[in-house]
């Protein structure tokens, strides 16, 4: 398996660590309920996403099986963040 590091960049996205700054739009776009549609998780309050945040931004690279990176996507033009992706 060949290592993953971030960021990742397309012509319009940007795949990066999350950062404890990301906390409330991480929790915003949770709330929605369009993001629960397709997920498998149930919806999390702000102290679980909290919780969720401090595990997800110590995921930095992807260097084994087993292992889990969860970047946030954002918009490379503007930097907001509309969503992650949990890669295995």
């Amino acid at each position: 398996m060949s290592s993953l590091i971030l960021p990742i960049e397309t012509d319009r996205l940007i795949l990066r660590c999350f950062e404890q700054s990301d906390l409330v739009a991480l929790s915003d776009y949770h709330a929605l309920p369009s993001m629960h549609l397709y997920a498998i998780m149930r919806m999390r309050d702000r102290d679980e996403m909290f919780g969720a945040l401090n595990i997800i931004c110590d995921q930095i690279s992807l260097q084994r099986s087993g292992k889990t990176l969860t970047p946030a996507m954002t918009v490379k033009t503007n930097g907001k963040l509309i969503g992650h992706v949990s890669l295995d």
